[in-house]
């Protein structure tokens, strides 16, 4: 493939343009960036109306908003920021919940309000990685940790694990800190 027409006749247009979306990059009208708009490989991603401007950065301010929309009890606002074939996993008890509405209403519907704080958060190409401290007004506290997936802008997937915290046990006592 040599040029532009060429990479749009090929068999493999429309699923490279399928992979970019999903991979995080998003929907152009407009492509401009610093080293000019004639290099073959920037032109192709043009020509696919993608750009690489779904950033590490933004992917954990959705993260965030997100999670302050439910700490918020913004159900209505938290829903918009999933994909529609959204799918959450738990697998410490096998549930799989399938759709943005769903997640939304098992978590309206999940007993106490909950806030929750950020611990850490890593970006990974279109994956985020993050530890958050979950408290509810009926005195459930507990860490999540979620690996969440982003396409097009919108969380597609999160795979979270819950744990609960616990007193040291004592035989490890001379071996460790609490604090």
């Amino acid at each position: 493939v040599k040029t532009l027409s060429e990479a749009r006749a090929h068999e493999n247009y429309e699923k490279t343009r399928k992979f970019y979306l999903k991979s995080g990059f998003v929907p152009i009208e407009e492509f401009k960036t610093l080293w000019g708009e004639h290099n073959p490989c920037l032109m192709l991603i043009k020509d696919l109306g993608l750009t690489a401007n779904h950033t590490a950065e933004e992917s954990i301010n959705k993260i965030h908003n997100f999670w302050n929309y439910f700490s918020e009890q913004k159900w209505n606002e938290a829903e918009t920021l999933l994909h529609a074939d959204f799918v959450a996993t738990w697998p410490q008890s096998k549930e799989r919940i399938v759709g943005p509405k769903n997640y939304i209403n098992v978590n309206r519907n999940y007993p106490g309000k909950h806030k929750f704080k950020i611990i850490h958060s890593f970006p990974f190409a279109n994956k985020v990685l993050m530890t958050a401290w979950i408290e509810a007004d009926t005195r459930q506290k507990t860490f999540v940790n979620s690996i969440i997936e982003i396409s097009e802008g919108k969380i597609l997937n999160i795979e979270e694990y819950w744990a609960e915290p616990f007193s040291a046990p004592e035989w490890r006592k001379q071996w460790v800190e609490i604090y």
